[in-house]
């Protein structure tokens, strides 16, 4: 009698494929993810058809800020990127000119 349940699970492993914990965080990254886009679906597209009476405007914060959050982050991921770019070149440079300094 073989445990051929060890041995695939160690192949699973091997494979790369996901655990248990991985795919409840991955489930769970998904449904954060859906329930943004459709919230802010809703705020952005939907939101204007109503009137300005309509008690579905309670649940949202005014229309403006549909257009200046997503374009804050969008700023804010640009400078992270340029600025993470610019610390690993710096980082490399220096690295390279010790090198070439110790040769």
């Amino acid at each position: 009698p073989h445990n051929l349940g060890g041995c695939f699970c160690r192949l699973r492993r091997q494979a790369g494929m996901a655990t248990l914990s991985d795919r409840v965080l991955g489930l769970l990254c998904l449904a954060v993810s859906v329930s943004v886009f459709l919230y802010y679906t809703v705020w952005a597209v939907v939101t204007p058809f109503f009137e300005s009476s309509h008690f579905i405007h309670t649940y949202f914060l005014p229309r403006y800020y549909a257009y200046v959050i997503p374009a804050a982050l969008v700023v804010l991921a640009v400078a992270f990127v340029t600025v993470f770019v610019g610390v690993t070149t710096m980082r490399a440079e220096a690295k390279r000119a010790a090198k070439s300094k110790d040769a």
